[in-house]
């Protein structure tokens, strides 16, 4: 004759340690006409061990975040008439329930936003470890290299592109850690002209004329627009560096006026902190260029 015997909240190993499912269901069974000649004092608790054993063979492999789709394994794995192990009983399952502690989802739920916040930190990291690659490596690795990426992003202003001579060989310098190179600085601070006009043939050549006496006002807004190309954010640890390393190869190159205002203009006004707080090597003590980007939080 079929009985029944109910399980309730019976604790099942998942695949991870110290997270269980709990198991609800009604077992039904019965005495195996093949049972052996000797009697067992508790045939439902065979049935029950039955039943339990079958489960935890499938829940065992079961991640305790998927408890919907283990349930339905285990309900497959439980609806089918056996014998156990002794061969005393056959029992089946029904009204298969699979739950979890509601503590354990809370931290299983946790524990997934934080491995999504950490992952987007890491893409978010390797980004800028790129982008500074790109721009030191590849864009500003020489004055010329540099001039050639600007173009590349302002291929209609050609003319334009000798007055960005200056503020280019000043970023390729600083961002080398290096002096402007001897070739590269007759282009510092050119006297201002206006588009169009030329300078009479007969009179020497003044276009590359230094003016040691007034610093070049548009060298002030072309330095501002390149950090802006470069993406490099205004008032960030990376703007602080590379404008100390500017004012300093300026500085270098007998410019002391533009590097002051420089230092005036764009620094102090920006960043928040004066330029000479930074170190004579041109790099921040403050900025750990593997934390630029924001920690995960939970």
């Amino acid at each position: 004759m079929l009985q029944e015997v109910r399980l309730r909240d019976v604790a099942l190993p998942s695949m991870l340690a110290d997270y269980e499912f709990l198991l609800s269901a009604t077992i039904h069974w019965y005495a195996s006409p093949f049972a052996p000649t000797t009697i067992h004092a508790n045939p439902a608790g065979l049935s029950i061990a039955a039943i339990l054993g079958r489960a935890q063979a499938v829940s065992c492999g079961e991640h305790p975040a998927h408890g919907e789709g283990a349930r339905h394994r285990i309900a497959n794995a439980l609806g089918t008439l056996e014998p156990d192990d002794t061969g005393r009983v056959v029992a089946y399952a029904t009204d298969v329930v699979l739950d979890l502690a509601v503590a354990d989802q809370d931290r299983l739920r946790e524990l997934a936003e934080l491995r999504k916040a950490e992952e987007t930190w890491e893409h978010q990291r390797q980004y800028e470890r790129n982008r500074r690659a790109y721009i030191g490596d590849e864009v500003l690795r020489t004055p010329g290299s540099a001039v050639v990426w600007w173009l590349a992003l302002h291929d209609e202003e050609i003319e334009r592109a000798t007055q960005m001579i200056s503020p280019l060989v000043l970023l390729s310098a600083a961002a080398n850690g290096m002096e402007v190179p001897e070739p590269y600085r007759q282009f510092l601070n050119p006297p201002a002209t206006s588009p169009g006009v030329h300078l009479p043939v007969e009179e020497p050549p003044t276009a590359f004329a230094r003016r040691p006496e007034v610093p070049d006002d548009a060298l002030i807004s072309r330095i501002h627009e390149l950090m802006e190309d470069l993406g490099i954010v205004e008032g960030s640890d990376e703007w602080t560096v590379l404008l100390h390393r500017i004012a300093r190869s300026a500085e270098t190159s007998d410019r002391t006026e533009a590097a002051q205002r420089i230092r005036q203009d764009l620094g102090e006004a920006h960043s928040g902190r004066p330029l000479h707080l930074v170190d004579d090597s041109g790099s921040d003590p403050d900025f750990d260029e593997d934390a630029s980007a924001p920690p995960p939080t939970a």
